[in-house]
């Protein structure tokens, strides 16, 4: 396997969840309940694994070795990308803030809760779709050996990992995906 087939397996398993995303938030726009658990399955798979994991191998496995072997022209593209990885964390904190305030009854925080949720997916569909843009051309350009670098510093980033974890992760998007919260309703 090689590093862009485990970021494209990776990203796969985000754009399912952000699917059921995006159909939760156009189901609140059209006046539907606030569905708590749902956002806050949504809010443990992309700390969990968006964040913790997949993000965690971006920037201490993926980027740190382009930006070595492809030179300072890649840096700048690396930094946007890491700074887009800390606006959607900070959209996550945002997003946590807002549901606890939906939950406790306050006014206009499902409202907000809505549009945090809009803007993260918004966000990380771009910043998705940039990477594969962007990041892929240049990983396919590194010599095999440095591949394999990347590689080996996505097992450790794995190993750190709590065993299970993926699968639960991986169950969790799938059920985001499949929630027909808003579909139909």
């Amino acid at each position: 396997m090689d590093p862009i087939q485990i970021l494209m397996e990776e990203h796969a398993i985000l754009n399912m969840a952000l699917d059921g995303t995006d159909r939760y938030v156009a189901a609140m726009r059209r006046g539907g309940a606030c569905d708590a658990a749902f956002v806050r399955r949504m809010l443990v798979l992309m700390r969990g694994f968006a964040s913790a994991c997949h993000q965690r191998k971006e920037e201490q496995a993926l980027y740190p070795v382009l930006v070595e072997f492809q030179g300072p022209g890649v840096r700048e593209a690396v930094e946007t990308l890491a700074g887009e990885h800390a606006d959607v964390r900070d959209l996550l904190r945002i997003l946590e803030e807002d549901l606890d305030e939906a939950e406790k009854g306050e006014s206009g925080c499902v409202q907000a809760m809505t549009e945090t949720l809009s803007a993260y997916s918004s966000l990380m569909r771009a910043h998705l779709a940039r990477e594969e843009r962007m990041v892929y051309p240049l990983v396919r350009r590194l010599p095999g050996r440095r591949q394999d670098e990347i590689i080996r510093r996505f097992a450790n980033i794995e190993e750190d990992m709590p065993k299970g974890s993926h699968e639960t992760y991986y169950q969790i998007a799938r059920d985001l995906a499949g929630d027909l919260h808003g579909a139909d309703n």
